[in-house]
């Protein structure tokens, strides 16, 4: 990761929202995951997920391709590459609050038993969270 000016900021940029996108999907996955829905993922699962979704972004590399270099579960996989299963579900939500497509987000969301204020609460915690990592970054450089 680098920063400064141009295309260092870009991909800043780029590593702060893969970030936020990991640290969403890990925490509505706390959310939700209830006696109801008990095959939710673990939350480290999640921010693989949420993490690796638009890894194209940062490396210029298809996610399909990286995917097969790396050691993922098949849920992962199918999560990540057909938005298959629970973590799809919580990926597609995560990834349409992201996107301003809000009826895929509630509809996401809502299919997971929680309401779209839980993307908004979830929204505003992980933009704190992904600043206080780059941060760290930042000051370590």
């Amino acid at each position: 990761m680098t920063t400064g000016g141009g295309d260092g900021e870009i991909q800043t940029e780029i590593v702060k929202a893969a970030l936020l996108r990991g640290r969403m999907c890990e925490s509505v996955g706390d959310v939700v995951r209830t006696s109801r829905n008990w095959d939710i993922p673990a939350g480290g699962s999640l921010f693989l997920l949420g993490l690796f979704s638009d890894i194209k972004m940062l490396l210029g590399v298809p996610v399909s391709e990286i995917l097969e270099d790396i050691d993922v579960t098949d849920a992962v996989r199918d999560a990540i590459l057909d938005h298959e299963g629970p973590g799809g579900t919580i990926l597609a939500a995560v990834e349409g609050y992201m996107e301003a497509d809000w009826d895929r987000a509630e509809g996401g969301i809502g299919r997971l038993g929680a309401d779209a204020s839980t993307l908004f609460d979830v929204y505003v915690d992980s933009i704190a969270w992904a600043g206080d990592r780059m941060a760290y970054h930042k000051d370590a450089a």
